[in-house]
This record gives structure tokens, sequence and C-alpha cells, in this order.
């Protein structure tokens, strides 16, 4: 930012970040999953989507799956999802529950899971 007048930035960004349910209004989780196989990526981003509804995280908390903007990095197929609550405990406790289960699940296998809480980068 020309000038480095962080007060205008914030004020021109606290309202979209309190509006899309972003930090410091609220927290978030990125969970990245990545397979060499393009399929078992985007499997296992489904289903860990599932897993987390299941478990009591509302659909219009989650953003994605989708591919990763960085969608292959050392031979290895990326798919993200967001994962939104404005309290860190429930949140925290709903989103190793649903990433437990998927670990447990067929759709998993071959496939790590990366979960990163308020992330800096989406990438």
């Amino acid at each position: 930012m020309r000038g480095q007048d962080y007060a205008t930035l914030w004020e021109a960004e606290s309202p979209l970040r309190k509006d899309q349910g972003l930090p410091p209004y609220a927290r978030v989780v990125m969970a990245m999953l990545s397979s060499p196989q393009e399929k078992a990526a985007e499997a296992a981003a489904t289903e860990l989507a599932r897993l987390l509804r299941e478990v009591g995280v509302r659909a219009d908390a989650v953003s994605g799956p989708a591919p990763a903007p960085l969608y292959r990095v050392r031979s290895r197929y990326r798919w993200h999802l967001l994962v939104r609550g404005p309290d860190a405990r429930t949140l925290h406790v709903r989103v190793r529950e649903a990433a437990r289960q998927l670990r447990a699940s067929p759709a998993a296998r071959g496939v790590r899971l990366d979960l990163d809480v308020d992330p800096a980068s989406v990438c």
C-alpha cells in the first residue's frame, strides 16, 4: 500500500472481513489435501466437506472443496477448503473430528491432510 497507511487499509478491509466471516471477526481453518493421484485428492476433499457437515459445521460455513490455486506441487495434486466459525474452540473440535473420521475412511488412502488455522495465504 502506498505510504503504508495501515489505518486507511483497515477502515476499508475491516467491514469486508466482518461480512465474509474472516479473522479477526471469526476463525478460519484451511484444509489442504494432496495426493499423487488427482482423483484421490478430489475425492478426499469432497469426503471431508461431507464429514464437516455431518459433525455440525453449517454448509454456508464451508467454502469448497476446490482445486488449490497452486494445483500441482512436487507431483502432488492439491485440493482445499476453508471452514469458518465465530468460536475457535467449537470450530477446532469439529474440524478435528471430521479429520479423524476422514483418516479412518478409505477415501483418505494415500492422501495427505494439512490443517492451517487462520492462514495467511490460501495458496
